[in-house]
């Protein structure tokens, strides 16, 4: 009977398990970080572009660590929001991406949806490229699936995609 008192059951095992998932895959995807695709190949060189986006994830990454949510959006909401044609799309997916995360941490589901439907058009520009972004991305998809539908088999499979 003793054993049995420390036994969590039904739902509140999965308020536990699955937030420690996330996190464990999170940190495995951010300290995974891989090359880009052209640095593989000789004679190319990064672009200033790419170079300007890695610096923002580490930026945002160091910001997400200090939970300093205040300077996260300072940055990303100028990115999302402006008016500018010429906008960089990886930087406007690491934007979204970690405000997606930010509505995550808080369990703001509808806003964290909306981020994710926002992200949405731009999937198609991840593939043929493993990035840390992606991986976060299907954390994020994976731990909302569990969150806003009970969808444990669908949460596995994005994490095991991250």
């Amino acid at each position: 009977m003793r054993i049995r008192k420390h036994i969590i059951k039904g739902r509140n095992g999965w308020n536990t398990l699955v937030p420690v998932l996330f996190i464990c895959c999170s940190l495995i995807s951010c300290s995974c970080r891989r090359e880009s695709p052209m640095s593989k190949f000789p004679g190319t060189s990064q672009t200033e572009e790419n170079a300007r986006a890695d610096s923002l994830i580490n930026k945002l990454d160091s910001l997400t660590y200090k939970n300093d949510w205040d300077s996260l959006f300072s940055i990303t909401y100028p990115l999302l929001h402006s008016d500018e044609s010429g906008k960089d799309t990886l930087e406007i997916l690491c934007a979204a991406i970690y405000n997606a995360q930010y509505f995550l941490f808080t369990e703001d589901l509808d806003s964290l949806k909306s981020y994710l439907e926002f992200i949405q058009p731009y999937k198609p520009w991840f593939s043929g490229m493993k990035s840390p972004l992606e991986s976060k991305l299907y954390s994020i998809e994976g731990y909302y699936a569990i969150k806003s539908s009970n969808d444990f088999p669908g949460m596995v499979a994005l994490l095991m995609k991250s």
